[in-house]
């Protein structure tokens, strides 16, 4: 899943936000149910401090600098 799209569906949330409160962001902001289902799947528990850390949890290899 790509950063900008992550950025985009919680460019208006409060953080910090536990896992619960991304997914309910994303249903919110009318985010396509596969895209939902990947953050329900893939998202580990926890708090997040902000999309950038949302991003990487979910893109671990993508947000190590390997590009």
């Amino acid at each position: 899943m790509e950063e900008q799209a992550i950025q985009q569906y919680l460019q208006n949330m409060s953080f910090p936000a536990d896992k619960d409160q991304i997914v309910s962001a994303f249903q919110d902001g009318g985010a396509p149910e596969d895209m939902v289902s990947e953050v329900q799947n893939n998202l580990p528990n926890g708090e997040y401090s902000d999309p950038q850390q949302v991003a990487s949890s979910l893109s671990p290899g993508t947000a190590s600098g390997s590009e």
